[in-house]
């Protein structure tokens, strides 16, 4: 889901609380509010990097697209080019988990790098908890009592409740809810991170070369595609399991560590672009090597990873192995190199960031309820067919977009925003509690930010010893502990 270890909002006091200047009441003060939750929606103002908001708001639209068959003629025979696309946008479920390895696990990797303390595993637990159980509890909730088929199964439902539906044979893509089975995913890859860094610093307990943490990532890539390649073959040439792949299939392939390939490329990217952070790479010879593709032309990163992704998409098309390789090589190739686009910067993507980055910052809430919102239309009979499949498929996709925005605002506005400013005040007193002797906060501690938001995401000031953040700069910074971190939505296929 790629929301945010180093991307996140902006704690700030209501009105009429503290020194704020609108203490008058009346007008004023509603005036005053307005403005704050206006200013939630923008990336910089939340201290989030307007690239990747703008590359998240692509790939939630993407499988919003996507899922405009469920109110949508499908187009198949009378136009296949049509079909074609639309049926393979699912491709921005790994642009997603490209995110989240980059963003999530981008402060454990860096502090590896520095050979510098962990960050705290509490905070950072509470962080991800508040970033995505609330809201998915919410669109969960909803789809349940909406759109979910009767009779209902209370086991499937619990299991969705507590991101187990990926371990229960048939419940991964099940019709309670479909875009459930990728945060089961990134509930795992969550928790595997703090323990792979763990890992890793007992077995190097000093600073780690860049070249060998990057060979290592490049390990585990190579096992998760082995492991979902091994697994396809099993599944395509095995009868005992080719007669029940539409059950047990998903167990192994809606699940780490067959889908761990996808979040590969953004975590190397961390670690490439560690070296802007001024962290040691090693010795001289090797950062050339490993930041040499980042003077690439954007126009050829960008053919490439078209390239690589059509060419995945073909070879998808050769049973569950073809599939396997799909998933586990070239389409993180493609994603990886897409996050490294928008990581670069440049004219073009801050232009298109200008406009998409608004949507980014609630791109979790779309990808929520988006699904709820086809299915509870496709549930009442609607199918668009106004002129030809071209026109009804942008008009099912406008019409969603319009049900789904106002949700999904709301969703950030009084469900994501909340809860992660309660956890970032909840950490923020924790570590004030730690930093006194005996325990207890220091008489007249700030219960305010502690400096101007960081890239790192909200309330976090740029932690001592480390560069500022620049316009050309839109990768975030580590959060101090504590403080709130990044979230990838996760979509369907």
């Amino acid at each position: 889901m790629g929301y945010d270890e180093g991307d996140g909002m902006r704690s700030f006091a209501l009105p009429g609380r503290g020194a704020h200047p609108y203490q008058r009441g009346g007008v004023d003060a509603v005036r005053a509010r307005a403005v704050r939750l206006a200013s939630t929606f923008r990336s910089a103002d939340e201290g989030r990097s307007t690239a990747l908001d703008a590359l998240r708001a692509i790939a939630a639209l993407l499988v919003v697209v996507m899922h405009t068959v469920l109110i949508a003629p499908e187009p198949v025979a009378h136009n296949p080019a049509l079909h074609f696309v639309r049926s393979h946008l699912w491709v921005g479920v790994d642009i997603f988990f490209a995110l989240s390895g980059f963003l999530i696990a981008g402060p454990f990797l860096r502090s590896l790098l520095r050979g510098s303390a962990l960050p705290n595993t509490a905070g950072y637990a509470v962080r991800r908890i508040a970033r995505i159980v609330p809201a998915y509890w919410v669109a969960l909730t909803a789809a349940v009592l909406f759109v979910a088929p009767r009779p209902i199964g209370w086991g499937s439902v619990i299991s969705h409740y507590l991101f187990l539906q990926n371990w229960v044979p048939g419940e991964s893509r099940s019709d309670i809810y479909v875009v459930a089975w990728t945060l089961g995913i990134e509930a795992l890859f969550y928790i595997i991170v703090p323990i792979g860094a763990a890992l890793l610093r007992a077995r190097f307990p000093g600073p780690i070369r860049a070249d060998r943490l990057i060979r290592i990532l490049l390990g585990v890539w190579a096992f998760s595609l082995l492991w979902g390649f091994l697994w396809g073959v099993a599944f395509d040439y095995i009868p005992v399991l080719t007669d029940h792949q539409d059950t047990w299939r998903t167990v192994v392939a809606d699940n780490l560590p067959t889908q761990l390939g996808l979040f590969c490329p953004g975590m190397i990217l961390a670690v490439v672009f560690a070296k802007e952070r001024r962290i040691d790479l090693g010795s001289p010879a090797e950062a050339p090597r490993l930041h040499g593709l980042l003077g690439a032309r954007s126009s050829l990163i960008l053919l490439l990873s078209f390239g690589l992704a059509v060419v995945g998409i073909g070879v998808g098309g050769r049973g569950r192995t073809g599939q396997s390789v799909r998933e586990g090589l070239f389409l993180p190739l493609a994603c990886g190199l897409l996050l490294l686009l928008f990581l670069r910067g440049g004219p073009y993507i801050r232009a298109i960031s200008r406009y998409l980055a608004p949507l980014g910052v609630i791109s979790y809430g779309i990808y929520l309820w988006h699904w709820i919102v086809a299915q509870w239309l496709a549930d009442r009979g609607l199918e668009i067919t106004v002129g030809g499949q071209w026109f009804a498929w942008v008009f099912a996709f406008v019409l969603l977009c319009l049900i789904t925005f106002p949700l999904a605002a709301a969703s950030w506005l009084f469900v994501e925003h909340p809860a992660m400013k309660r956890a970032a005040d909840w950490n923020r007193r924790r570590a004030q509690a730690r930093a006194v002797p005996g325990g207890s906060a220091a008489p007249g501690a700030p219960g305010r930010p502690r400096g101007p938001a960081g890239p790192a995401g909200p309330e976090s000031a740029v932690p001592a010893g480390t560069a500022p953040r620049s316009p050309g700069r839109p990768y975030p910074a580590d959060p101090p502990s504590g403080q709130p971190d990044p979230v990838v939505p996760p979509a369907t296929r």
